[in-house]
């Protein structure tokens, strides 16, 4: 891994040049002092890259919300079914450290088993570009370990040092973008130094869990029962927007849809779903296996600390604050996991 020095001027020389092979998209200011990632096309310099959490992850560039897997016709034996997988190149940029966290879950989830062919061609055609982050009140990243970017999960990381940025380099194919786009010099050890201290200075957080991340399923493995999901089921609402901002959260359902002036064609659709909606848990039958609030709830819990750390050794939860920010009840995921810490740990960290 390397690091390179570019003049903060050129960074619109990099993206202007960037857009002649890839789709541009990057975080954009919206009403409502709202950030949101959007394609850029060509109002590239629309782009902001100091800014606070955006309400939304960029995930749904890999994973969108709503895609079609295949079209089919039933006017023949056998029915005719075509599936086509493309993806362009796209430069993403501006992401925060957390989320390429998140990327990097999503990575391991949809390679697992059967490899996820939608979203490994969106993956293989994407140049994940981050950048330094502006924490808020509701960020815990530094707790969850995900203040910097994953080793293996990015191309490129900018860190601001004021005149210039700090770009460190993650990939072949970052050093490759770079060395084609735009002017650059090798750093020096003092600006590498100050890179790092300038990201270390964003663990001066309000929040953060009190225990760390390796241990969160011997936390978590004894409290199934506990009370407090019944407190926070009683307050839940069950909207399943927690779900639906994480950068983390993969869950989709898959329907097929009838062509309304065609009855012999139609398509097969993903779109995704949330576990904290009463009837995700529903099957045929109408059974329902969690159909209380409490039970979505610790189930949303496990999802993130007790089961992937088990299985994936990370972590689902990065530390973003974006469910805290659009719960409407307010519930903590910062204060949960440290009800725990505290029964376990009275007083103390582990």
């Amino acid at each position: 891994m390397s690091h390179r020095v570019m003049q903060k001027e050129h960074i619109w020389t990099f993206v202007e040049n960037l857009a002649r092979s890839h789709r541009l998209v990057g975080p954009v200011a919206r009403p409502g002092n709202q950030i949101s990632f959007e394609y850029l096309d060509d109002h590239w310099r629309d782009m902001v890259l100091d800014y606070p959490p955006s309400q939304y992850p960029p995930k749904s560039i890999l994973f969108p919300r709503r895609e079609t897997l295949l079209t089919f016709t039933i006017n023949g034996e056998p029915p005719q079914v075509s599936a086509t997988v493309t993806a362009e190149p796209t430069a993403i940029f501006g992401i925060h450290a957390c989320d390429l966290h998140g990327i990097r879950c999503l990575d391991m989830v949809f390679a697992d088993g059967v490899p996820d062919p939608y979203y490994h061609a969106r993956r293989a055609a994407a140049l994940l570009i981050g950048v330094s982050c502006r924490p808020d009140a509701e960020c815990f990243c530094a707790s969850m370990g995900t203040l910097f970017p994953p080793e293996g999960g990015f191309d490129l990381f900018l860190t601001d040092l004021d005149t210039a940025w700090l770009v460190q380099v993650g990939s072949e194919k970052g050093a490759a973008a770079l060395a084609d786009n735009v002017e650059c010099r090798e750093a020096t050890a003092e600006q590498i130094r100050q890179g790092q201290e300038r990201l270390a200075a964003r663990a001066l957080q309000q929040k953060g869990i009190h225990i760390r991340v390796e241990h969160l399923p011997l936390l978590f493995g004894g409290e199934y029962h506990d009370p407090i999901w019944d407190e926070l089921g009683e307050r839940c609402i069950s909207c399943g927007e927690c779900n639906f901002v994480c950068p983390t959260c993969y869950c989709f359902d898959v329907a097929d849809e009838m062509d309304p002036h065609d009855s012999t064609s139609g398509r097969r659709v993903r779109t995704w779903d949330a576990c904290q909606l009463p009837d995700f848990a529903v099957v045929a039958g109408g059974k329902n296996y969690r159909d209380t609030a409490a039970q979505r709830n610790r189930h949303r819990f496990y999802r993130k600390f007790l089961y992937p750390v088990l299985k994936y050794k990370k972590s689902f939860c990065v530390g973003c604050g974006r469910c805290v920010r659009s719960c409407p009840v307010d519930i903590q995921i910062v204060d949960t996991v440290n009800h725990f810490v505290e029964q376990n740990l009275p007083g103390g960290k582990s």
